[in-house]
C-alpha cells in the first residue's frame, strides 16, 4: 500500500485492511497510516530492513499493525525515523536479526526495533518490541558480537515511551577463535532494552521491559574447558545526556553470563544528564548465568588456572549526573556472582545533587571480594554515594542483603567473603541521612581451603548498615538491625565483622535519634570530628569501637514491635519514646507520620530516637468503683 501513502495528501488516513503485506514502507507529513484490523491480523513484513521508514516529515502516525522480518530472519532494523515527528501506537516489533559476521567482516552487527536520530519528537504508545538478537561474529575469528536493540535514539528532541513492552533482546555472540588458543579478544554483543544519547528527553511510563540477555562469552577453541572471555552486558535503560524520567514502570528479568570480564545486569544506567527522575518503577530479577543460587558457593572454574566467573547486578548505575530523584521504587532480587561480583540498589557517582526517598531495597546477592580490585567496584550494596556534592537519603529501606561465598583458585591469587554495606557515602561534600531503616544485613563467608589446590586462606566478608567517609553528614533516626560477618573458612582465619554504624576520613558528622541494635559493633570511628548523642545501642557484642558515649545515649531494649520480622515500630513502653534531641531532627518519621509527637503524655513533645515516631493516643483511664466493706 506504499503507492497510497504517495498519492495521500496532508491530513489523509490511509486504512488497511486484514492481510500480510511485503515489502518495504516509507510514511509521509501529515499522513495517518491505520489498519483496520488490529496488529494480529495486519503483518508488515521485508527481508531487508528498515522494514518501516520516515525521513524530515511531521505530524505522521503509524497504528495496529506487526512489523516483522522475513524467515529465514535476516532484517535488521524494524522501523527508522530520522529527523521526524512521528506516533506509534498499538504496534508490534518483532523477528528481527543483526548480519552475522563473515570471513571478510567477521563482526555480527546490531539488530534494532526502533531507531531514532536527528531532532525528533516519537511518541511509542500501547506497542510491543520483541524477538530481537545481535548478528554473531564469524566463529573461527576474535569479532565482536551485534547489539540487540529494542529502542535506540540519538539526537535532540523528545521520546514517550507509554504503556509499551519492550522483551526478549539478546546480545550476539562473538567469535571462538576455533584456531587459536589465544585470540579470543572478541567481546559478546550488549541488550539494550532502551539507549539514548545526545540532549533529548526520554519519558518512560507504564512500560515493561523484560528478558534481556548479554552475548555469551568467548572461549578459545570453543572448548567449555577455557577461561570464559567478555560476556556481554544487558541494560534495560540506557542515558548518556540529556533528561529521563520515568515512572510506574517494570524492568525485570535482564541476565548476563559470567565471564573473565565483569559484564553487568542493570536496570537503568544513565550518565552526564542534566536531569533524571524515576519513581514508582520496580527493578526486579537481574541476574548473572551459571552462577548457581544465592548463598551457594561459586563452582570450580573450568580450569585451576582461570579466575572464576563473575558478573554483576545493579539496578541503578548513574555517573556525573546534575540533578536526580529517586522515589517511591522497588528494587530487589538482584545477583551479582564471582570475584569483584557486584550487587547494588542503587550505585551515583559524582551527582551534583541526588534526593533518594521511599525506597525498598531488598534481597541482594554480590560475589566475593578479590583483593587486586578497588573495593567499591565490588560487593553487595544498598545505597552508594561516591564523590557527589549533595545528597540526601530519605525513609528508604534496605534489608536482605548477602556478601558472596568466598572462593578458591589455583594460581594464589587473594579472595575473601564478599562485603555488604548497607548505604555508604564517600567523599560526598554534603549529605543528610534520615528516617532509614537498614535491616539484615550478612557478610559473605570465607571458603574451605580443598587440600588438592594452592592458594591462600580466604577470609569471610563484614557486613556494615551505615559507612560515611569524608564531608559533612546529618545522620538522625536511622533504625539499623541485625549486622552479621561471614563465617571465617576451613582452615579458620578470620570471622567477618557485623558494624552498625562506621565513621571514617576527613568527617564533619551530626550523629543523632538512632537506635543501633544486634550487631557485632554497635559504632566504629577513626575520626574525631563528630556529635554524638540521644543515640540508642542494644545487644551489640561492643556498643563502642573509637568514640565517646553520649551522655543521653540509651543503652535499654528498645521494644519494637516484632523485629525477627521486620516491624521496628515501637510499643507504647519504650524507653526510645521521646527520647531524642528535636532541634534539627526531621520533621517526619518513616511512614510520613510529623515528628515530634509526645508519645509519653508529659506535655512536652520529644522527637523517638530510631526511624518510627510512636503516634498512639493517649492511655485508655479505667475508673473502678470503691466498694467499703465494714465488719460486724
Amino acid at each position: 500500500f506504499q503507492p497510497a501513502i504517495d498519492a495521500a495528501s496532508e491530513s489523509d488516513t490511509i486504512l488497511v485492511s486484514a492481510g500480510i503485506y511485503t515489502g518495504q514502507l516509507t510514511l509521509a507529513s501529515g499522513v495517518s497510516v491505520e489498519s483496520t484490523d488490529g496488529p494480529a491480523a495486519t503483518i508488515v513484513t521485508a527481508f531487508d530492513g528498515p522494514i518501516v521508514s520516515a525521513n524530515d516529515i511531521v505530524s505522521a502516525s503509524l497504528q495496529g499493525f506487526h512489523i516483522a522480518g522475513q524467515t529465514p530472519i535476516t532484517t535488521s532494523v524494524g522501523i527508522d525515523l530520522i529527523s521526524s515527528a512521528v506516533v506509534v501506537s498499538n504496534v508490534s516489533v518483532s523477528d528481527l536479526h543483526g548480519a552475522d559476521g563473515t570471513t571478510v567482516y567477521t563482526n555480527g552487527l546490531a539488530a534494532i526495533g526502533l531507531q531514532i536520530s536527528g531532532p525528533f519528537s516519537v511518541t511509542l504508545s500501547n506497542s510491543t518490541i520483541e524477538k530481537i538478537t545481535g548478528g554473531r561474529a564469524e566463529v573461527d575469528s576474535s569479532g565482536q558480537g551485534g547489539d540487540g536493540v529494542g529502542i535506540a535514539a540519538d539526537g535532540d528532541g523528545q521520546l514517550a515511551v507509554v504503556s509499551s513492552t519492550v522483551r526478549n533482546i539478546a546480545g550476539g555472540a562473538p567469535g571462538m577463535a576455533l584456531s587459536c588458543v589465544t585470540c579470543c579478544d572478541g567481546v559478546a554483543g550488549r541488550s539494550f532494552g532502551i539507549t539514548k544519547e545526545g540532549p533529548a528527553t526520554l519519558v518512560i511510563e507504564q512500560s515493561t521491559i523484560t528478558g534481556l540477555t548479554g552475548g555469551p562469552p568467548c572461549r578459545p577453541n570453543g572448548s567449555p574447558y577455557q577461561c570464559p572471555h567478555n560476556a556481554g552486558d544487558a541494560t534495560a535503560i540506557r542515558t548518556i545526556g540529556g533528561a529521563l524520567d520515568v515512572r510506574n514502570s517494570l524492568l525485570a528479568n535482564n541476565e548476563v553470563y559470567a565471564s573473565y570480564e565483569n559484564a553487568k545486569s542493570v536496570g537503568i544506567a544513565a550518565s552526564n544528564g542534566a536531569r533524571l527522575n524515576v519513581e514508582n518503577t520496580e527493578i526486579s530479577a537481574l541476574f548473572v548465568i551459571g552462577t548457581g543460587t544465592a548463598h551457594s558457593a561459586i563452582t570450580a572454574p573450568q580450569s585451576p588456572y582461570c579466575v572464576p566467573g563473575h558478573g554483576s547486578a545493579v539496578g541503578l548505575w548513574l555517573d556525573s549526573d546534575d540533578n536526580g530523584t529517586i522515589e517511591r521504587n522497588l528494587i530487589q532480587n538482584l545477583q551479582g556472582a564471582g570475584l569483584s561480583g557486584q550487587a547494588s540498589g542503587l550505585y551515583a557517582r559524582d551527582s551534583q545533587h541526588i534526593t533518594v526517598t521511599n525506597n525498598q531495597i531488598n534481597n541482594l546477592t554480590g560475589g566475593s571480594y578479590w583483593y587486586p580490585q578497588d573495593l567499591l567496584e565490588q560487593a553487595t550494596y544498598g545505597i552508594v554515594i561516591d564523590a557527589g556534592a549533595q545528597a540526601t537519603l530519605d525513609s528508604n529501606r534496605i534489608s536482605h542483603l548477602y556478601g558472596g561465598q568466598g572462593a578458591v583458585f589455583g594460581y594464589g591469587e587473594k579472595s575473601r567473603g564478599g562485603e555488604t554495606v548497607g548505604l555508604q557515602v564517600v567523599s560526598t561534600m554534603e549529605s543528610s541521612i534520615t528516617n532509614n531503616v537498614l535491616d539484615s544485613l550478612v557478610g559473605g563467608n570465607g571458603a574451605n581451603f580443598p587440600s588438592t589446590w594452592t592458594g591462600e586462606i580466604h577470609n569471610a566478608g563484614n557486613a556494615t548498615g551505615l559507612r560515611i567517609d569524608s564531608g559533612t553528614c546529618t545522620i538522625q533516626n536511622n533504625t539499623v538491625y541485625f549486622m552479621q560477618g561471614g563465617d571465617r573458612g576451613y582452615p579458620s582465619d578470620i570471622d567477618g565483622q557485623g558494624i552498625s554504624i562506621r565513621l571514617d576520613g576527613i568527617l564533619n558528622a551530626f550523629v543523632t535519634n538512632n537506635a543501633f541494635v544486634s550487631s557485632i559493633v554497635g559504632v566504629s570511628s577513626t575520626t574525631n570530628t563528630y556529635v554524638w548523642d540521644y543515640n540508642a545501642l542494644w545487644e551489640n557484642t561492643l556498643d563502642y569501637s573509637g568514640i565517646v558515649t553520649g551522655s543521653h545515649d540509651v543503652r535499654l531494649k528498645p521494644a519494637f514491635v516484632d523485629p525477627a520480622k521486620g516491624n521496628f515500630h515501637l510499643q507504647f513502653y519504650s524507653p526510645l519514646i521521646d527520647a531524642g534531641f528535636s532541634a534539627g531532627a526531621p520533621d517526619h518519621d518513616f511512614d510520613g507520620n510529623p515528628r515530634p509527637f509526645d508519645g509519653n503524655y508529659d506535655g512536652r513533645a520529644q522527637t523517638d530516637i530510631g526511624a518510627y515516631e510512636y503516634q498512639a493516643g493517649p492511655p485508655t483511664k479505667v475508673y473502678l468503683p470503691v466498694i467499703l466493706v465494714t465488719s460486724h
